[in-house]
């Protein structure tokens, strides 16, 4: 998290997430998948983070520099929390992909990044599905079987953020097949045949992550787009769903990092003074609320960067993943809080003009509040507990079944 941005990706960096957060509050409103913002984070070569560097890519990610991706994916989220959303779910895709892929595989789909900034999705919640009383998904519904030539998809998801903007996307599904059973992870084109996008995504909040459902009905996946074979996701899933995690408290992080820079703006430019003073800032209360509000977000990055340097060095030792586990917990949980109590505070610090619909303050808490209920929080809670107590249960479970839950696994 402490990687110079500026040397690694130019005087530019400040100046796109300054033009992403100039578009915040018109893709909340309008409720759509920010294609902008995407384009102009693949013109600046940010679409490609976690693209492998040989690739063309900037290397961040599991397998790759993790401080960078933390750092990149909590900066996009500060300035739009949907557009931090949608790169977020589109690198765990690139991630999966190099951590899975064949050279061939990693080196096609990474120039589709590269040269034409394709967003891909990764797709694993299923409406249908009912999960054990501790959380755990027994398996999905969605299926493959084999083909001449490849492979057979058929089954629905929903939560499928990044849904009306991805070229590609990966689909969760099992395969039955003699010899190659177990979870399977076809890559599948959007636009072929069989493929059904919905644009049902309403909720109150991360308005413009297109998380929809999507239908794939008789679809056909040639084997050079299956990434591993069926039963290979295991033996990646421990790396890939602490960083896949780890994504939510960045991208928390990032809402209430912008809500705090949402304040500080507010106070200094679009407040009535109160008489007697320049401006609302200089009220003696409203600087105390503010700086309690500043301390929560950095005690809360500092957590978050904790977390971050655990995956990373689990990243590198697989020995260390239970400590990664617990401090990705750890961070998600405090994550949640604070975004949250930031979206309330700022209200009691700009005051009642703060809720106009031109102000547009309230996409701060209806974003943290929207993305913290992907997950059971308390579930979590309760996991970091046991593990203080040395009770019996596996902190990584709670992170899959979790991971399962959520808009993008």
């Amino acid at each position: 998290m402490k990687s110079d941005l500026r040397n690694e990706l130019g005087e530019s960096y400040e100046a796109t997430l300054a033009e992403i957060a100039k578009r915040a509050q018109f893709y909340d409103l309008e409720g759509r998948f920010p294609t902008e913002n995407m384009q102009l984070l693949h013109r600046n070569g940010l679409l490609a983070y976690c693209v492998r560097k040989e690739f063309g890519g900037l290397g961040a990610g599991p397998g790759g520099d993790v401080g960078l991706y933390g750092r990149i994916i909590e900066d996009v989220s500060a300035a739009c929390s949907s557009t931090g959303q949608a790169l977020a779910v589109h690198g765990t895709a690139c991630a999966a992909i190099n951590l899975l892929g064949s050279r061939d595989q990693i080196r096609r789909l990474s120039e589709e990044v590269v040269s034409e900034g394709a967003v891909y999705g990764f797709f694993g919640s299923e409406p249908t599905q009912r999960f054990t009383k501790d959380g755990g998904r027994p398996g999905y519904d969605a299926e493959v079987r084999r083909a001449p030539g490849g492979w057979i998809a058929n089954g629905q998801k929903f939560f499928s953020t990044n849904s009306m903007g991805a070229k590609r996307f990966l689909f969760f599904a099992m395969s039955q097949a003699d010899g190659e059973q177990g979870l399977a992870v076809p890559i599948i084109a959007v636009d072929a045949p069989g493929v059904k996008v919905h644009d049902t995504w309403d909720n109150i909040g991360q308005r413009a992550t297109s998380s929809g459902a999507v239908d794939v009905k008789e679809v056909f996946v040639a084997d050079e787009f299956m990434l591993g074979r069926p039963g290979a996701f295991s033996q990646v899933s421990p790396v890939l769903l602490s960083s896949f995690q780890l994504t939510f408290a960045l991208e928390l992080t990032g809402i209430a990092r912008g809500g705090l820079d949402f304040t500080i703006d507010y106070l200094k430019n679009h407040t009535k003074a109160p008489a007697g003073l320049p401006t609302l800032g200089h009220d003696p209360h409203v600087q105390g609320r503010l700086g309690e509000m500043a301390v929560l977000v950095e005690a809360t990055r500092a957590i978050v960067e904790r977390a971050v340097q655990a995956v990373a060095d689990a990243d590198r030792d697989p020995t260390l993943a239970a400590i990664a586990h617990r401090r990705v917990l750890q961070a998600k949980i405090q994550a949640s809080d604070a975004a949250i109590e930031v979206g309330t505070r700022l209200f009691q610090i700009c005051g009642a003009r703060a809720t106009t619909r031109r102000a547009g303050a309230d996409r701060f808490w209806r974003n943290a509040r929207t993305l913290s209920l992907h997950d059971v929080v308390d579930k979590q809670r309760a996991a970091v507990g046991r593990d203080l107590l040395g009770l019996e249960g596996d902190m990584g479970h709670v992170l899959a079944s979790d991971a399962q839950r959520t808009n993008a696994a």
